[in-house]
C-alpha cells in the first residue's frame, strides 16, 4: 500500500500495471474481492487525481476489464497493446510461456 500512497505524492503523469498486480483476480461485473478493496481505492485515488492508469492482465489475474473498464474507467489489455508515450511507441504485452509436450519423433 505504501507504493500506492507514494504515487499520490510524486504527482505522476501515468501508470502502467503490467499484470499480475492481484495475486488473483477473476472479474465480475460489480464485485471486488474485500482484500482488493484497499487496493482499489488507492488506485480509484489516483485516477481522481488525474493519473492515467491503464492495466494489461497477466497470469493471476483474468477479465479485470469487467470490472475496471466497465465501472471504473481504466482501460485493460488482455494480452498486449501498443502506447504512444513521449511521442514514441510502446509495445507493451504480457508474456505468459505455456510448455507443450511435443511427441518423441
Amino acid at each position: 500500500m505504501l507504493f500506492l500512497d507514494s504515487l499520490v505524492l510524486s504527482k505522476i503523469d501515468q501508470l502502467f500495471i503490467a499484470g499480475d498486480f492481484f495475486d488473483f483476480w477473476f472479474g465480475r461485473d460489480h464485485q471486488v474481492y474485500p482484500i482488493s478493496s484497499p487496493v482499489i481505492e488507492k488506485l480509484i485515488a489516483l485516477k481522481n487525481a488525474g493519473v492515467q492508469i491503464s492495466l494489461c492482465e497477466g497470469n493471476h489475474d483474468f477479465f479485470l476489464e469487467d470490472y475496471f473498464t466497465k465501472n471504473l474507467g481504466i482501460p485493460v489489455f488482455p494480452d498486449s497493446a501498443v502506447i504512444d508515450l513521449d511521442a514514441r511507441k510502446l509495445w507493451w504485452l504480457t508474456l505468459i510461456l505455456w510448455t507443450v509436450k511435443t511427441p518423441d519423433i
